[in-house]
């Protein structure tokens, strides 16, 4: 059971990896730019230009937010 669990998770982790390296290898570089700002409560509103720098602003918020809890939960999973 536990070997199955690790084979699926290096199987879905190798396959995100292929995915990710294939997307990068094909988009030609550019900068990208993003534009957060944040309300009083805390909320991030993102403006950019295109897909890419809106997912660069997404990304870098929710590392800002929670940068913490994602590494908490890479550890969890890799022990």
């Amino acid at each position: 059971m536990i070997i199955s669990r690790q084979l699926t998770g290096l199987a879905l982790a190798g396959a995100f990896l292929g995915l990710s390296l294939s997307a990068h290898a094909l988009s030609p570089a550019t900068q990208t730019h993003a534009d957060i700002r944040r309300t009083s409560f805390g909320v991030p509103h993102i403006r950019a230009e295109n897909e890419r720098g809106l997912g660069f602003g997404i990304g870098y918020a929710y590392a800002q937010d929670n940068l913490c809890l994602l590494a908490n939960e890479i550890v969890t999973v890799n022990g």
